[in-house]
């Protein structure tokens, strides 16, 4: 019988997501995905009931604490999965979505290798992600496997959407910041309505500053609601196959507004 609280704190920050390898050659390619194998690997069987105890937990503790994104991550997987199957429906909506819930492609340095990126010309999309994570000395292994959906599917809609949200960043010009990650989470909210997404965007400001506070309310609000209503279900965009395109054009492309 589990312990959730003590199952809480032993979830580490920085785990790593279990996947089968195939070595690729020249450039990058879409060989590592997430397979029922892994799924499994890290799955941890909970009850309703848990669940919400773990829910409960987490969002205490990222409420004292919203730099802990393993709670984040807890409390995403425990309360999202209604949120999680309109996305899926999305995606299998849209052909693009629907490959990629078929293929269930992992962002890892294997598929994004850090060097191969660092090649590419300044202007890429590639080359503006790898400088971007380079920046903030992050890398694209860190983000944590899924644990407590029982859907092996939804469980990877779920790791996709934290996986591109790097992406979202660089695509959309916002620093870490808390301002700038506040602002991100309120694009997040209106793409996805998972509710971990709107406990940051309503309890994330109480950390900021007045003068932040305005600026939330006055510009990067509104720059959310604008992107969001020009871009696409940013789900249903294979981001991997779009290295090597300008980032300027993808951003047109795309929708992302400044």
């Amino acid at each position: 019988e589990h312990n959730m609280f003590g199952m809480l704190r032993r979830i580490s920050r920085r785990t790593r997501t279990n996947h089968q390898i195939t070595i690729h050659t020249k450039h990058p390619k879409h060989v590592v995905f997430y397979s029922k194998k892994s799924h499994l690997k890290n799955h941890i069987p909970t009850t309703l009931f848990q669940k919400g105890i773990l829910a409960v937990g987490a969002s205490i503790g990222a409420f004292v604490d919203p730099t802990r994104s393993d709670l984040i991550a807890v409390l995403g997987e425990t309360t999202g999965i209604v949120a999680l199957d309109k996305m899926r429906s999305k995606m299998k909506a849209d052909p693009i979505g629907s490959q990629i819930l078929l293929e269930r492609p992992l962002l890892t340095t294997k598929t994004l290798d850090p060097e191969y990126l660092r090649s590419l010309n300044t202007n890429t999309f590639g080359r503006t992600y790898i400088n971007w994570m380079d920046n903030y000395g992050y890398s694209t292994d860190d983000r944590d496997p899924i644990r407590f959906i029982d859907d092996e599917e939804l469980a990877y809609v779920l790791l996709r959407y934290r996986q591109v949200h790097d992406f979202w960043h660089v695509l959309s010009g916002l620093p870490t910041d808390v301002l700038s990650e506040i602002s991100l989470k309120w694009l997040e909210l209106l793409q996805t309505g998972l509710p971990v997404t709107a406990l940051s965007s309503l309890v994330g400001p109480l950390r900021l500053s007045l003068p932040e506070k305005k600026k939330l309310l006055t510009h990067h609000i509104p720059w959310a609601i604008k992107t969001n209503n020009s871009v696409p279900f940013l789900l249903n965009i294979y981001y991997e196959k779009y290295m090597e395109q300008d980032i300027s054009q993808l951003r047109a492309k795309w929708g992302f507004v400044n």
